[in-house]
């Protein structure tokens, strides 16, 4: 995989008091961020997202997926995968420090960047990742899609999503994890695009059983492939059903990640 699809998280989406307009909000500090980063279990959770963003990666190979329906005409052809589950491990991350219930997206950066600095687990693979982990992207393709329907900032909702743009597939995927890990998100669907040039955007729903946004069909250049962390992927029709005709009549790659260290991959 090029150095250049790799990379830490671009400026962060919004922290809970941002999306949620609460103030004096309890936050980590230096010496608690640093034993979480240090920690095995921290690294382990970094590997594991990171592996998942890279499993999306991969190019499509439809002689190694099987032929389970149709859609819009075309055959839908599945792929069943094991990938360590990111969501799982953020979790029990928490279940070890729960101090981390109270702490946001914009800690948990933090924690990232010295675990990249510091962690002896992690040596080998920060040495992969790019070091401009704080510069969000006025460029690339997923910053030039939220621009080219008109919206300028990092960060940004629309039709019932909170939408952020990373530089980096990791980035999205980790925030799609944190979100999905969220007490106050139960319910709610945390989700992502891929674009061509391997930058990526996360989606964290508003409310349960929202549609998928339409914005996601528009503007240019649209992305390649999209993903979902699922609590199950059980039921697999369903899973590309259940957003509506704005999630089947779009992307033709989909990714569904459970919690249970499983994965589908759908391409039609």
């Amino acid at each position: 995989m090029a150095v250049c699809i790799l990379g830490a998280l671009a400026a962060s989406s919004c922290s809970k008091d941002e999306f949620f307009g609460l103030e004096d909000s309890e936050v980590l500090d230096y010496s608690a961020k640093y034993e979480i980063a240090m920690s095995q279990a921290y690294a382990d959770y970094a590997i594991a997202s990171f592996n998942m963003a890279e499993t999306m990666l991969q190019p499509v190979d439809t002689t190694k997926m099987e032929i389970q329906g149709e859609i819009n005409g075309k055959p839908l052809y599945v792929m069943n995968g094991t990938c360590e589950s990111g969501l799982d491990l953020l979790n029990k991350l928490k279940e070890i420090y729960p101090d981390l219930e109270k702490a946001d997206k914009i800690d948990l950066d933090e924690i990232q960047e010295i675990a990249l600095a510091n962690n002896e687990a992690l040596k080998d693979f920060s040495a992969k990742v790019s070091k401009d982990t704080k510069v969000w992207i006025s460029w690339g393709q997923a910053g030039a899609w939220a621009q080219s329907n008109g919206h300028y900032g990092a960060s940004f909702g629309d039709e019932g999503w909170w939408i952020s743009c990373f530089n980096t597939v990791w980035g999205a995927v980790q925030d799609a994890i944190w979100a999905s890990s969220e007490s106050y998100n139960y319910g709610k669907t945390g989700a992502g695009l891929i674009f061509n040039d391997f930058t990526g955007v996360s989606m964290i729903s508003y409310t349960e059983n929202i549609p998928w946004p339409a914005v996601v069909n528009q503007g240019s250049p649209l992305a390649e492939s999209d993903f979902v962390i699922a609590p199950s992927v059980d039921a697999i029709w369903c899973d590309l059903c259940f957003f509506g005709p704005e999630y089947t009549e779009g992307n033709r790659t989909h990714y569904v990640y459970s919690s249970v260290n499983n994965y589908e991959c759908f391409f039609y």
